[in-house]
């Protein structure tokens, strides 16, 4: 058996979260249908984390184990031949048994983006929350001072 990475990144917009679920469209059941069909056999996909619906990734880590014997770039381009384009595997690598996607991550970086402008943005909607009104910028860094510790969060 081989122990498979992955490298992921996807727009959320039209799933259910990570995690599978029956009868709705979800990351894992679009990439495990995928790399079963790549593999000839049953994939189980673990993740460094779950995404709830509507939430995108840009390096989310994922592990399976497989038998296949299917080269890395192989199984790299034939997923994205595949998977919608909204879900691309942007790495494969074969790693030990003793690596698990969610156990071995070292951290995890989530943004949250805010358009603050008046008037809303068309291009920037999927991925930002509008907020037209002013904000209060140095209560908001006083309170992620207050949560996260002494960081710079000038920018």
């Amino acid at each position: 058996m081989r122990r498979i990475k992955l490298v992921l990144e996807y727009n959320g917009t039209h799933y259910h979260g990570w995690q599978f679920q029956p009868n709705v469209s979800t990351i894992q059941g679009r990439l495990e249908a995928c790399l079963a069909r790549l593999t000839n056999g049953p994939v189980r996909l673990h993740a460094s984390g779950r995404t709830d619906a509507g939430v995108h990734a840009l390096g989310q880590v994922a592990h399976f184990d497989t038998a296949s014997t299917l080269a890395l770039p192989a199984l790299v381009r034939g997923a994205n031949g595949l998977l919608p384009g909204d879900i691309v595997v942007r790495q494969a690598e074969e790693v030990p048994a003793t690596f698990h996607a969610r156990y071995s991550a070292r951290h995890k970086t989530y943004i949250y983006m805010i358009h603050n402008h008046t008037v809303p943005s068309a291009l920037r909607a999927p991925y930002a929350w509008h907020v037209p009104q002013p904000l209060d910028l140095q209560a908001m860094r006083e309170a992620a001072r207050v949560l996260l510790g002494s960081h710079d969060f000038s920018a």
